[in-house]
């Protein structure tokens, strides 16, 4: 429990007493009944980063409490809050702003793991947007920022529902045994881009190679 201070392009806006549970969703509603700004309207920052609404507030709070400032979604970022969720690939007729939402992206990404295509280049580097997106469909993989082809989980979330995708995988994973037997497993034709040492490997390949 403790104090945090809410400041807005104008200054102080409110300051609330929040729960040790609290997570930034709860004080976002907290912030909308104490200063009547809609939830959803909302993006609070703790420097420049912004918080993601499924966070704890306690790691965040210090001795003398917390200060966060809060930006205001523009009326067109709300407009596609509100819609993404039913239709992700409207994110493909979004102004840069929206796309760069992370909020926005993620509603979006998790009905259409596609519209990742269209996701800001920060956002298609961020590992839960790219990992909700691959709930979704394998294809979210095409559209992944290339830092992410070295991520262990992201490639096993790809090749899990298409093996093909492998060949998007760093080489070092593309050497890696599990990813190569899932990838397998999924499609037998993923092994043609495993490395040169698992492709040659017998005890490693057949068993694979018989399993229907």
């Amino acid at each position: 429990a403790g104090e945090v201070r809410i400041c807005g392009l104008s200054g102080h806006l409110c300051g609330l007493e929040v729960e040790g549970h609290w997570t930034v969703a709860d004080l976002k509603a907290a912030v909308e009944a104490a200063a009547g700004v809609p939830e959803g309207t909302q993006r609070l920052l703790l420097g420049d980063v912004e918080l993601r609404s499924c966070s704890p507030l306690a790691p965040l709070m210090a001795e003398g409490g917390l200060d966060l400032a809060l930006v205001r979604r523009t009326p067109v970022q709300v407009v596609f809050l509100n819609r993404v969720g039913q239709e992700g690939m409207l994110l493909s007729k979004a102004p840069p702003e929206v796309r760069a939402d992370r909020d926005i992206v993620l509603a979006a990404v998790r009905q259409n793991g596609a519209a990742l295509r269209y996701a800001s280049e920060e956002l298609k580097g961020d590992r839960e947007v790219v990992l909700a997106a691959l709930d979704q469909t394998s294809q979210a993989m095409d559209f992944a920022a290339p830092e992410l082809h070295s991520d262990r989980d992201v490639v096993l979330a790809a090749v899990s529902i298409d093996g093909m995708k492998l060949i998007r995988a760093a080489p070092s994973l593309r050497g890696d045994r599990e990813i190569v037997a899932v990838a397998t497993l999924q499609n037998r034709s993923a092994l043609m881009y495993a490395q040169p040492h698992l492709r040659s490997d017998l005890h490693f390949c057949l068993p694979l190679l018989r399993r229907d």
